[in-house]
């Protein structure tokens, strides 16, 4: 949370909801924009961290910060912490989207130096490999934040032979991945798999519904947002 506060929270809007004058509720606002090629960009918001504090739940505080966070952007989205929530926004009006499957990597060799890397440059060479695919382009702030968030949980980005590999964690013997670009990206992913001493890495990979193993990584209300799409990561 100390790296949200130092690199997004100057950079969004921060909503609360007050009862009789005293903060119940906020809910964060980040700003990115969903990028097709040949199309304008659109903008979009994502919402971080709603939260009612424990005395004022249950008197629509938090349902009163979704309409207003709907109020601010055509299209809002967020990740859903745990099944009980996603359930929530959906009886909201929140609906599925940005779906993904796990992919296992093959198992490799160890070959390769990994480098790892910091906001900027993993935000410069993400938007360089993506430059003709549909994605969730975030801004520097953001994957600053993404960098310090995703290192506090055992994981980071790196770069090797051009290809930049966003960690999300390792567990219980299993490398999990939100992210690989570039040609030699699978292989490369394997074999950092090694670096963390995991026996399997696992590709967050974007994917229709009807994918076997498909599931939403994202509810959104307002205008649509494409599918597949590159979301890249969840915010811990």
């Amino acid at each position: 949370m100390c790296a949200f506060f130092e690199h997004v929270f100057p950079y969004c809007d921060t909503l609360l909801s007050l009862d009789n004058g005293a903060v119940a509720a906020m809910a964060a606002l980040i700003p990115c924009e969903i990028i097709q090629k040949g199309q304008e960009n659109l903008p979009a918001l994502y919402l971080y961290s709603l939260t009612t504090l424990p005395d004022y739940r249950g008197r629509g505080h938090a349902k009163a910060l979704l309409a207003a966070a709907q109020e601010k952007c055509s299209r809002v989205f967020l990740h859903a912490a745990d099944d009980s929530l996603f359930q929530m926004y959906g009886r909201l009006g929140w609906r599925p989207m940005m779906h993904a499957c796990y992919t296992e990597m093959p198992p490799a060799i160890p070959q390769t130096v990994f480098q790892e890397i910091n906001g900027d440059e993993y935000y410069r060479l993400r938007e360089l490999a993506l430059k003709n695919a549909p994605h969730i382009r975030w801004n520097k702030h953001t994957c600053r934040f993404l960098h310090d968030m995703l290192t506090a949980y055992g994981g980071g980005l790196y770069l090797a032979h051009e290809a930049v590999i966003a960690v999300e964690e390792e567990r219980d013997g299993i490398l999990y991945l939100g992210e690989a670009f570039g040609r030699e990206a699978p292989r490369l992913a394997a074999e950092l798999s090694l670096r963390y001493a995991c026996n399997t890495s696992y590709l967050l990979t974007p994917c229709t519904a009807d994918t076997p193993g498909a599931f939403p990584m994202a509810q959104g209300v307002g205008a649509p947002i494409p599918d597949i799409l590159q979301i890249s990561f969840v915010f811990l």
